[in-house]
């Protein structure tokens, strides 16, 4: 596919693109440079989930009020479950 930059500096993204990503009119991307070219990517968008929520999550991880977790465990249990839920994102 092939595409072109008007004068403006705007590049039509073919439409068999926008519908296998279903990006509609108004979707952000990101513009990732490289050293031959770019890359677009959809935006991420951030999930938010209630304090309680979360702090039931925690809680389930250790549910047996044994011993307590180090800083270096919890550090290793929030950043799998932060590459978790951007997975499920995806």
């Amino acid at each position: 596919m092939q595409t072109i930059i008007s004068a403006k500096g705007q590049v039509v993204l073919p439409k068999a693109v926008r519908d296998r990503f279903n990006w509609q009119a108004g979707k952000k991307l990101d513009v990732i440079e490289h050293a031959d070219g770019i890359t677009l990517r959809a935006r991420r968008t951030r999930v938010y989930r209630p304090t309680e929520e979360v702090i039931a999550e925690l809680a389930a991880i250790n549910p047996n009020k044994g011993p307590m977790v180090t800083d270096e465990e919890m550090h290793r249990l929030v950043v799998a479950a932060a590459v978790k839920r951007y997975d499920d994102t995806l």
